[in-house]
């Protein structure tokens, strides 16, 4: 069935005049990278761009001894700042809808019908691709989470898990994982198979021996899977398409590029603070519910590193449960007018430590305080979010069948400029 090119013809003008900017528009509202980040403006070539950070300080500062005839005054010797340049891949987004021909053609006779279809299908595809944007902006690229315990585990066994657990490969389908402590960002032990735990959303399946026993109090590790692997959340993508998350941006051993290896001194300028909420001996290392004491320490570790201090806590919503156990001696009731009215709860959104307001996000994983210093950050975008239009078409014919489509994308990377005014603490107690 051939569909009239009139009415083809204003279909795709109705959707180009009514809703490729409103499109545009909500998802720059809604995708948090976007509201989060600053964005900068960097010039692509071949889909890469050159991001410039500083790896090193400025340390020529020095005390010198009044000059005199005999003794001339010298200078500190000069120094600068060690930057850096990152080369940053964009990487690429998107999702599809499509619409039958049948389906235009009906809207003949049912206009407004079709209009509405055609927005739910839109609704549909738009909603797709801010939910991956939004969840890969915490694990994308590679680091899904981190394992807090320290104990030996002599065989296979189960380890405690903070991160996105559902990005791990699924029951029965292993692959390698590689491991790094997260104070001095070096490999520990071998790559070990990896596998979720059917019923269990708590614990991270190892398929081999591996051994933390030797860990400094509070050190968690990372689980970085390979770039070639497809999260278990979705087969149609992998780790190595994706942009760089937080956890990686933060976590991975290399900062955009080996040689940027964050396990050397040449680079201990890039490394974040991920410690663990429990402290102590092996066996011990476990999940353990937030404390004040251990959030203040958070920050003032951030703070010896950088100098900074993050302006913004990222958390699961069920973090919230567990930190409103510490505000309950602050509760009051409160009465209005005549009537007495209580209220027993904390307003979320209200919700703050040390002044830095918490912000949840079901995509942030379970476990986690992920304390960002948005300044620190930059979000290059070498195509913004929206339905693609390329030809002045959003709605294009599928060669070999009677139906059309259209697509959102979106080309983009994240970028830790300063690492160290950034941190994650992990395992932290969640139901």
């Amino acid at each position: 069935m051939a569909t009239a090119p009139a009415q083809l013809a204003a279909i795709r003008q109705w959707m180009t005049d009514t809703i490729v900017s409103k499109v545009t528009d909500q998802l720059n509202r809604e995708i948090v990278a976007l509201d989060m980040f600053q964005r900068l403006n960097v010039n692509w070539t071949d889909g890469q761009a050159i991001v410039p950070i500083i790896a090193g300080r400025n340390d020529s500062a020095a005390y010198k001894a009044e000059a005199t005839n005999a003794v001339p005054g010298n200078l500190p010797v000069a120094k600068s700042i060690d930057r850096q340049r990152l080369t940053v891949d964009a990487k690429f987004l998107y999702a599809r809808m499509s619409l039958t021909g049948q389906a235009i053609e009906s809207g003949r006779n049912n206009p407004a019908g079709l209009k509405s279809t055609l927005r739910e299908e839109l609704d549909g595809c738009i909603e797709t691709i801010k939910n991956r944007a939004n969840k890969l902006m915490f694990c994308g690229g590679g680091v899904i989470g981190f394992l807090h315990e320290h104990k030996n585990a002599a065989g296979a066994a189960n380890w405690e898990f903070c991160g996105n657990l559902d990005m791990a490969p699924p029951v029965g389908a292993p692959q390698a994982a590689t491991f790094f402590r997260m104070d001095t960002y070096a490999q520990v032990g071998v790559a070990i198979n990896v596998e979720q735990i059917a019923g269990n959303d708590t614990e991270l399946a190892l398929a081999a021996a591996f051994n933390t026993v030797a860990l400094p109090s509070g050190v968690p590790v990372s689980v970085v899977m390979a770039a070639g692997v497809a999260p278990g959340d979705n087969a149609a993508e992998t780790f190595g398409d994706q942009p760089k998350g937080i956890y990686s941006n933060l976590a991975l051993k290399d900062h955009f590029g080996a040689a940027n290896d964050r396990s050397t001194a040449a680079f201990s300028e890039l490394r974040s603070t991920i410690i663990t909420q429990a402290t102590g001996v092996a066996g011990a290392h476990v999940f353990a519910a937030p404390t004040t004491k251990r959030l203040q320490g958070f920050l003032t570790q951030i703070s010896r590193k950088s100098d900074q201090r993050p302006d913004c806590f990222f958390v699961e919503h069920g973090f919230l449960e567990e930190y409103v156990g510490l505000l309950t001696s602050t509760l009051q009731t409160q009465t209005r007018e005549k009537a007495g009215a209580g209220d027993a709860g904390f307003n979320p959104q209200a919700l703050a430590f040390a002044g830095v307001p918490f912000k949840a996000s079901r995509h942030c994983g379970k476990g986690l305080v992920v304390g960002l210093n948005r300044k620190s950050w930059s979000h290059c975008t070498l195509a913004g979010p929206g339905l693609a239009d390329q030809d002045g078409n959003v709605l294009d014919r599928v060669g070999g069948s009677d139906s059309y489509e259209a697509y959102a994308r979106w080309y983009h990377q994240l970028v830790s400029k300063r690492p160290n005014a950034n941190g994650i603490l992990t395992g932290i107690t969640y139901s």
